[in-house]
């Protein structure tokens, strides 16, 4: 349970001894499956503008508390809203986050040939993002970069298998439920990194709802899944990558979630949450040479790069790891 003392925030079981935690150091919090947090915690958490992130046992985000700090900017989301309903507006905003997530995925790949992982599959699909890449950078239209997107995505897992350790199997992203040990790393992890990337669009004023590449739908954090996109690959897919081929999670660490699908035990959660709060602390260079960050400063910078291009009309220019 999560708890308030003060202008502390508490943890631990509900009778047994706590944890204490100064609310100022708390970037945001997410509750996972059936954890639990008091009002008085929330009222707190609230008059320190830190978002609250409830996610289900499996993985699935459900949604975000927030504060009405957060509710500033309307001229910023007026402009927002204004360019996702322009392709004109949209395409330069959109194609930004296509362009980045292609270029980190390969990236990945390419990093793999270094580790003595280069097979013809891998190799294949470095060439078709390289090209893929170019073509989404000249796309005038925004359902056909979402076609980008999509088989450069196709690519791209075509050859993860190659880049985990022998003995596990992938065949191709799956969802809602996952159905394999991988995919089910995969999603679970994608949902942590929203909810990051929540939290940093809020910081930035921007309304989480309004997006570009992912376009409005019933309350979907829209803006927030364009932006993880250039995320994904150096952030969750290496996380997964890593404790698998690390030995940190075996395949005895599933288990069926009752509705077709599998699910990681609670075991194997706290490990990848905390591999996951891990790589966000790692300090990351970038090809644009600025000073290295940590990867939760990226997402915040790049949160605040999201709407001044909004603002001013501009490109959107995304993150692309440096190696």
């Amino acid at each position: 349970m999560l708890g308030r003392k003060g202008n502390a925030l508490t943890w631990g079981e509900r009778k047994g001894p706590k944890n204490t935690y100064p609310s100022s150091s708390v970037d945001d919090v997410v509750v996972l499956g059936n954890g639990t947090v008091s009002t008085q915690a929330i009222r707190l958490l609230l008059e320190n503008d830190v978002p609250l992130h409830y996610v289900s046992g499996s993985g699935k985000y459900l949604g975000s508390l927030t504060t009405a700090a957060t509710k500033k900017g309307k001229m910023l989301r007026k402009k927002q809203e204004e360019a996702a309903g322009s392709q004109e507006k949209c395409i330069p905003l959109a194609k930004g986050v296509v362009v980045g997530k292609i270029l980190n995925q390969r990236k990945n790949l390419i990093r793999a040939t270094y580790r003595n992982r280069k097979t013809k599959a891998i190799t294949e699909s470095i060439s078709r993002l390289e090209f893929n890449a170019k073509l989404a950078g000249s796309e005038t239209d925004i359902d056909a970069l979402r076609g980008i997107e999509g088989v450069s995505a196709a690519a791209y897992f075509y050859s993860f298998e190659d880049l985990l350790a022998p003995g596990w199997t992938f065949r191709g992203r799956n969802r809602r439920p996952p159905k394999d040990p991988v995919n089910a790393m995969l999603s679970f992890t994608y949902t942590l990194l929203l909810n990051t990337v929540v939290s940093a669009v809020l910081a930035n004023q921007l309304d989480p709802c309004i997006g570009f590449l992912h376009g409005e739908y019933r309350g979907r954090p829209s803006v927030a899944l364009d932006l993880m996109e250039e995320f994904r690959p150096s952030i969750s897919d290496r996380v997964v990558i890593a404790l698998i081929n690390q030995g940190m999670i075996s395949q005895n660490d599933f288990e069926s979630d009752g509705d077709g699908g599998i699910k990681m035990k609670p075991g194997a959660r706290r490990v990848l949450v905390e591999a996951y709060s891990a790589r966000l602390s790692t300090s990351c260079g970038g090809e644009d040479q600025r000073k290295p960050l940590t990867y939760r400063e990226r997402i915040y910078s790049q949160a605040r790069a999201m709407s001044e291009a909004i603002w001013l009309g501009h490109d959107y220019l995304p993150f692309v790891v440096k190696k």
